[in-house]
């Protein structure tokens, strides 16, 4: 396996005093990887069932909505199909992190495959409350670690292996697609010519962060990926977290 659970960090734990500075290091998938992914969910299992398994339905759209949506990986398999609007192109995330609500455009490729999904659905008779209903427990989503274990096999159909840069690395899991939404996101308004301190408020508020500052962790640890971007990214965040030393127990 890659990794055991994605909850778990293989080195010892540790506690820090005081808890200043954040030092997770995500996974940062390229276009490439994205791609190869994504091509590797759709055909995982293919021709190998003589009916298809429902995560092999159910997760490749699943991973679509995370990676072009930046979404929480149980903000995405809390989704009801009262938090979709197919018309406007919206997701309503009703129940995030801390409580919080928001509102979520959605590009016109994904509103396409969303409406596919739900006619072969309905054809199936299946997820009729959540998007994601569980085979092994009617009209409620499938949990967390079902997702993390068709990952896994997903990862390793697209070739992508992980061996740890540094001890802090967590390696490709779920929630470093959020992290590399945030990069490609950041990515794309550059390349578009907008300023990243002009788009972040709106990019913190479409990941439900508090602030921009919040995003801007985000970016912290990736953007010496993209030395094409490296002076601007370190330009406008690098002296936003100081060095801080602090005693370790």
């Amino acid at each position: 396996m890659i990794f055991s659970t994605l909850d778990e960090v293989t080195c010892p734990r540790r506690i820090y005093f005081p808890i200043i500075e954040d030092d997770y290091i995500p996974y940062i998938f390229s276009y490439e990887e994205i791609s190869r992914i994504i091509s590797a969910a759709d055909n995982l299992g293919y021709g190998t069932f003589k009916r298809p398994q429902r995560a092999t339905m159910v997760f490749p759209v699943l991973l679509r909505i995370l990676y072009s949506c930046g979404l929480r990986l149980g903000e995405g398999l809390g989704l009801k199909w009262e938090d979709i609007d197919l018309v406007n192109g919206i997701i309503y995330i009703r129940e995030a992190k801390n409580m919080k609500q928001r509102i979520i455009p959605i590009h016109r490729t994904l509103i396409e495959q969303l409406k596919q999904y739900k006619r072969k659905i309905e054809r199936e008779g299946v997820c009729v409350h959540y998007l994601f209903e569980s085979n092994y427990a009617p009209h409620k989503p499938f949990k967390n670690n079902s997702f993390y274990d068709w990952f896994i096999k997903i990862l390793k159909a697209a070739g992508i292996c992980y061996y740890k840069r540094d001890r802090l690395e967590r390696g490709p899991c779920p929630h470093c697609l959020r992290h590399t939404f945030v990069l490609h996101s950041f990515l794309k308004s550059e390349k578009e010519g907008i300023k990243y301190e002009n788009a972040s408020a709106f990019l913190a508020a479409y990941l439900g962060h508090d602030s921009p500052k919040e995003t801007d962790k985000y970016l912290k640890a990736s953007h010496t990926l993209y030395t094409a971007s490296h002076e601007r990214m370190n330009n406008y965040i690098g002296n936003i977290f100081p060095k801080i030393d602090f005693d370790e127990e």
